[in-house]
């Protein structure tokens, strides 16, 4: 009973150092982090706060006040610019969640004066996720 005590502790420190690990590791390459708490700040700190157009602050998931936005799907949005530090050199993570009122919007982008290396992330008429980038994309 003991040695089964003592290896579940080992494993739980085990696991818990990885997490940390991991997490040291995305904050160390995060380049945006916008909570949506009623503005549209990135947190990091690095000047690429988003312009809103339109849309209002409403409930999150959990039912949150003023922590999500809500769009109309015509011409609400939010504008984060043109800033180099969301190009794609290797690789890129996006992590958001989504409510939508229709199945055929785009609701992240970059775009390009010339196209080349823009990118976004839609959903199709039948709810399926696209990521499309024009050119190569990648810097």
């Amino acid at each position: 009973m003991r040695k089964i005590g003592l290896i579940g502790l080992a494993l739980g420190f085990f696991i818990l150092g990885i997490v940390g690990i991991a997490l040291a590791s995305l904050e160390d390459n995060l380049v945006a982090h916008y909570p949506l708490n009623g503005d549209t700040i990135n947190i990091i700190g690095n000047g690429s706060n988003g312009d809103l157009y339109g849309a209002m602050p409403t409930l999150d998931r959990f039912g949150n006040a003023d922590c999500a936005f809500g769009f109309d799907g015509v011409d609400d949005y939010i504008d984060i610019g043109n800033d180099s530090i969301f190009d794609i050199h290797n690789e890129i993570t996006i992590s958001m969640w989504i409510n939508p009122d229709s199945l055929n919007d785009v609701f992240i982008s970059k775009w390009k004066t010339n196209y080349y290396g823009s990118w976004s992330m839609r959903l199709d008429g039948n709810g399926r996720v696209y990521f499309t980038i024009t050119g190569n994309g990648i810097d």
